[in-house]
């Protein structure tokens, strides 16, 4: 199971995702394109935050 946590803004949402020593985040566009374009990247053990 990954969690992953996401930061929220009004313009965009920053996602971080869990890698053997840390995490990485990316920087989406908090738009239509930008969510469905983080949705693409899940898969079905992870579980997201808010």
């Amino acid at each position: 199971m990954k969690y992953i946590g996401i930061d929220l803004g009004k313009s965009n949402f920053v996602a971080a995702f869990p890698q053997e020593k840390g995490y990485r985040t990316i920087t989406y566009k908090n738009d239509t394109k930008g969510i469905e374009t983080f949705l693409a990247q899940l898969d079905k053990s992870s579980i997201t935050v808010f």
